[in-house]
């Protein structure tokens, strides 16, 4: 284990998936990390109150599991042992964009596919094993700890006892989720805190878990329809563990998908392919509709920042929220715990290290960024101007997917993009 370079404590809010992560990233360079929840955290894999879209689908990207087994090797054993489906990339993929259907065929690579709440209890247990890192949940932050010198030195908050307490740290780490309620508090004492790039997503996600016939048991899939200009829906169904799919259907610009199960499947049939709508019509059983709204993409520029509070660490959400449709959200939070866990072992200064620090994620946040930027502006504008950046953008797509139909190479480098490896 490397030194722990004099440093006591790391402070983390928020026990999701990039705050769990962020503890294990951080695990060799401190005595103690502590992760605080404000949520009661299930003894087994369960929605909670705290992920707003924890019933809805979460794909872990390929580069994701590579991270994660980065800093919890063997994860995906425990992923699999806990009831995670193996899908065949390529294979048991089915992606259909602007009126094709990329091809059948084995790109060599293997994507686990579950419930979102079940990954966060697998990664939850893995990390509460480390023997530097306590996960506590009832705790309500209320409000960072600022030294004179507008440093961040803790925070103050309540645990099961409702009394007030301050908890202080060398470091700490905000994975509070997108409000960016912190963020705000610091803006009071930073005013470039609030300089936030948007894009208008404009997006509604109604998802289900769905009880799959027998008939079908045996066959894992994942299918993406990507919504286009003028059809303004799409969708999503992976298999996840329990022999069930999760499916998600989503609209744009006004289109919100209804919640009435029966209603929801017909509205399935409005996608630019029917796919999905075909296997709900086999279903055995669609569970209660959840409803997500997301009608923004922001990226909060902490990295153009020139006066930025000491001991301060935003991560996931808190820096970048994208548009879902891609899948990269939770991959993204992940990347940040990389460029967390890379800063600390590049070592120097605690500036240098945040500095390095800002800059690495703010890399990973370009990088997912790139993909929502360009999709949701085709559906944004006057007509003339969404007509204008669809067809840009159906050009570039389809010029990449005959590619991808004529050369396995270039499949594999398509779908090495999508699913963030190499970063």
């Amino acid at each position: 284990m490397p030194d722990k370079q004099g440093k006591n404590k790391a402070l983390i809010i928020g026990a999701g998936t990039g705050g769990l992560l962020a503890a294990a990233a951080l695990s060799p360079y401190f005595k103690t990390v502590q992760v605080v929840e404000k949520d009661s955290l299930p003894l087994s894999p369960a929605v909670r109150k705290g992920v707003g879209q924890a019933a809805h689908l979460h794909s872990l990207l390929l580069g994701g599991l590579q991270i994660l087994e980065r800093f919890l090797p063997g994860i995906a054993d425990d992923l699999r042992q806990a009831g995670s489906k193996t899908l065949r990339a390529g294979l048991d993929q089915q992606i259909h964009e602007y009126g094709v259907w990329l091809p059948e065929r084995d790109l060599g690579f293997e994507i686990l596919a579950q419930s979102r709440y079940l990954l966060e209890h697998v990664i939850r247990n893995r990390v509460a094993r480390l023997d530097n890192v306590v996960i506590d949940d009832h705790w309500r932050i209320e409000q960072l700890i600022l030294s004179t010198g507008k440093t961040v030195v803790g925070a103050v908050g309540s645990g099961d006892s409702s009394d007030t307490q301050e908890l202080l740290a060398d470091l700490v780490v905000d994975c509070s989720g997108r409000a960016g309620k912190f963020v705000r508090q610091l803006s009071n004492f930073f005013p470039d805190m609030d300089r936030v790039d948007e894009i208008q997503s404009n997006i509604v996600y109604a998802s289900a878990f769905v009880d799959k016939p027998q008939a079908l048991v045996g066959q894992q899939e994942n299918i993406l329809i990507i919504a286009e200009p003028g059809a303004s829906a799409g969708g999503a169904l992976i298999d996840v563990e329990g022999n069930r799919w999760c499916v998600s259907l989503h609209g744009r610009n006004g289109v919100v998908p209804p919640t009435d199960p029966e209603a929801w499947k017909s509205f399935a049939r409005s996608l630019p392919a029917d796919r999905i709508y075909q296997r709900l019509t086999q279903a055995e059983y669609i569970h209660p509709v959840s409803v997500y709204k997301k009608p923004l993409s922001i990226w909060r520029r902490f990295d153009l920042m020139t006066d930025f509070p000491s001991g301060y660490f935003p991560l996931g959400d808190v820096i970048t929220s994208v548009n879902p449709t891609f899948g990269q959200g939770m991959t993204l939070g992940f990347g940040h715990a990389v460029a967390l866990n890379d800063a600390f072992a590049a070592g120097g200064s605690d500036e240098l290290i945040q500095k390095h620090y800002l800059k690495a994620a703010a890399d990973w946040s370009q990088k997912a960024w790139r993909v929502c930027a360009a999709y949701d502006s085709s559906f944004k504008g006057d007509e003339l101007s969404r007509q204008k950046n669809f067809q840009i953008l159906r050009s570039l797509s389809l010029k990449k997917q005959n590619e991808a139909i004529a050369d396995p190479e270039a499949h594999k480098r398509l779908f090495r993009q999508a699913q963030m490896i190499n970063h």
